[in-house]
């Protein structure tokens, strides 16, 4: 996906195992550590314990609790209702919607990753269709499949035009930075559906408004699926910065 930047002016470019994914979960919680424990020793009855107890004790909102909520689908998923564990994928992408963990649930079992993916879509994007999540730093921006639909598709979508990106002046002259991630659906046609245009993360919502005005006008080469154009759905990330 395209990583956007605003600087004084602004300037856009397109921007494992169950053990080692667990560890890297839980070293903010010793106790997910220890469902986790219960779970690669197949002990789901006593992981769904411990996780629910977590559940019960976190803050609403804590990443703690939303881990525990997707340590939970897994358990619930073993123990044989898919429901349960979507109802619990969903609660924990209601806390954090990019909770890590598909290439962990790839690993373990297609199906249980299916469902991941479709819950995850359905929290960003609102509907089941090919999407993409923001790529790593490292990748050059290039958006990570969120789904199958992206994983076998023969093109993702491509930012084209680039309306200017307004820097609050308030902000800016106050030095502060930032970082939004806003969701488009884009037509068959590469146009961004206004009415799909939505912030996903902020850290100041004075930032927001010039985001969702620059998403609305923006075009793009349309994402292509079996030789046709198709809708799609991106997360793009974009960062204000001021130039020093």
């Amino acid at each position: 996906m395209t990583r956007l930047v605003a600087a004084a002016v602004a300037v856009v470019c397109w921007p494992s195992s169950l053990a080692s994914q667990s560890a890297q979960l839980a070293s903010k919680s010793g106790r997910i550590e220890r469902a986790l424990v219960q779970i690669r020793a197949h002990n789901v009855d006593s992981a769904a314990v411990l996780l629910e107890q977590i559940i019960n004790s976190s803050g609403r909102n804590s990443s703690e609790r939303a881990e525990a909520y997707f340590w939970l689908g897994v358990t619930t998923f073993y123990r044989g209702t898919d429901s349960a564990a979507a109802s619990a994928f969903r609660n924990s992408l209601q806390i954090d919607p990019f909770v890590s963990g598909g290439g962990t649930l790839a690993s373990l079992d297609s199906t249980l990753a299916v469902l991941w993916e479709r819950e995850q879509t359905l929290a960003l994007c609102g509907e089941d269709i090919a999407a993409w999540l923001p790529g790593e730093a490292r990748a050059r921006g290039e958006g990570k499949p969120m789904n199958g639909a992206a994983r076998h598709a023969e093109q993702r979508p491509e930012l084209t035009t680039i309306p200017r990106l307004r820097y609050p002046d308030q902000l800016r002259q106050a030095g502060i930075e930032g970082h939004v991630l806003v969701r488009v659906i884009i037509d068959a046609e590469g146009r961004t559906e206004p009415a799909s245009v939505q912030i996903v993360a902020s850290n100041d919502h004075g930032l927001e408004d010039p985001v969702k005005d620059m998403a609305r006008h923006a075009h793009f080469s349309p994402a292509m699926s079996a030789g046709s154009r198709v809708r799609s759905c991106a997360i793009i990330p974009v960062d204000f910065t001021i130039k020093r």
